[in-house]
This record gives structure tokens, C-alpha cells and sequence, in this order.
């Protein structure tokens, strides 16, 4: 596996649950899952769907394929369902699979 893996979602298990996209994956220095999701391949359907306010969501938990997670040496092989901060740059968002990145729910409880 090279040192950038880049994923298409098409032939992976994420299929079922996912749009196809590309993304790369990298590990964070906490040793979480990173995805550099790249706005040339995502419509703005996804975008609008799956990037609110500052934040990526997860609707579903899914596990990340095992060549992945023992090539980056991941932490975790799943990602839990939830809102998680996204960073914006002009051709990509980078989304961090950490527990710290993750928003809470309360913190988006409306009146």
C-alpha cells in the first residue's frame, strides 16, 4: 500500500452505506483515521448532504478495511456515527477520526 493511500469508495465494503468518492487516507499524530475528501470528486448533492456548518457527518458506523488500518497503524478500525469538524481548503476537506474532533450533540440542541 503506498504511503498516501487513496481510496475509491466503489469497490470497497463502504459502498453500501457511502456515495462514491475519493479520498486519501492518512493517520493524525494521535494515531486516528484523517480523509482528505476531494471536492473535484464529490457533487454538490454530497456536499450539501454530508458537509454542514463546519461539520462531516456519519450516519452509520463502518468499519475501515484491515490493510488500511494495519498500514497506517491506526488506533481505532471503526468510525462511530456523529458530527465531526471538518477544515475547508480550497480543493479538499480534512476530516480527523478522533474522539477530541468529534462534536457533541448537545452542543447543536435547539430551543
Amino acid at each position: 500500500m503506498p504511503a498516501n493511500p487513496i481510496a475509491s469508495l466503489e469497490n470497497s465494503a463502504l459502498q453500501a452505506n457511502c456515495p462514491q468518492t475519493e479520498a486519501i487516507f492518512r493517520r493524525t499524530s494521535n494515531g486516528y483515521a484523517r480523509i482528505y475528501f476531494l471536492k473535484s470528486s464529490m457533487s454538490t448533492a454530497i456536499i450539501d448532504t454530508f458537509f454542514q456548518d463546519g461539520h462531516f457527518r456519519i450516519d452509520h458506523a463502518f468499519d475501515l478495511p484491515a490493510a488500511m488500518v494495519n498500514h497506517l497503524q491506526l488506533l481505532e478500525s471503526s468510525i462511530l456515527p456523529g458530527l465531526y469538524k471538518a477544515r475547508e481548503y480550497k480543493n479538499f476537506y480534512i476530516i480527523d477520526f478522533e474522539p477530541s474532533k468529534k462534536s457533541r450533540g448537545s452542543s447543536y440542541a435547539q430551543d
